[in-house]
């Protein structure tokens, strides 16, 4: 009986904790700034961690340039403080075809996402207009530990 018992605990403890995964989505539209050199509000991410759930993945993807124009001023996209982007002078993030932004939270940055709602920054260092296309960040939750 101890035999199957453990089989049992050891089969349980075998399921990856994302089978009970939630996949929260949360976007904000298009930006295009005034030109002005210093940080720039983009806006606030919101959304709702289920209750018992914790954050097992993080990403935030955009694209420096928009609809308008396809590239944007220089300077670094922060999500609370955390740097997940930068548009240099020398490449094509600034002077076309833009480039699209990709960043991977840290299981040990998810406590800043925690709260439901997440702001997004971007810090112009340089000339022009900024100009993102919409920015998503997708979170994924579980019963189990990132």
């Amino acid at each position: 009986m101890k035999k199957i018992l453990l089989a049992t605990a050891m089969a349980a403890a075998a399921i990856p904790a994302s089978a009970n995964a939630s996949v929260i989505v949360s976007s904000l539209p298009e930006f295009n700034g005034n030109g002005a050199i210093g940080n720039t509000f983009i806006g606030i991410f919101n959304y709702v961690i289920p209750v018992g759930e914790n954050i097992i993945s993080a990403v935030l993807t955009s694209r420096f340039g928009n609809s308008v124009v396809n590239s944007s001023a220089q300077g670094f996209l922060t999500v609370e403080g955390v740097q997940v982007g930068e548009c240099l002078n020398t490449g094509p993030c600034s002077t076309g075809p833009g480039v699209p932004v990709s960043f991977n939270f840290l299981p040990s940055q998810f406590a800043l996402l925690a709260d439901g709602s997440a702001d997004l920054f971007y810090d112009q260092t340089g000339c022009c207009i900024i100009r993102l296309s919409e920015s998503t960040l997708t979170i994924t939750t579980g019963n189990g530990v990132p």
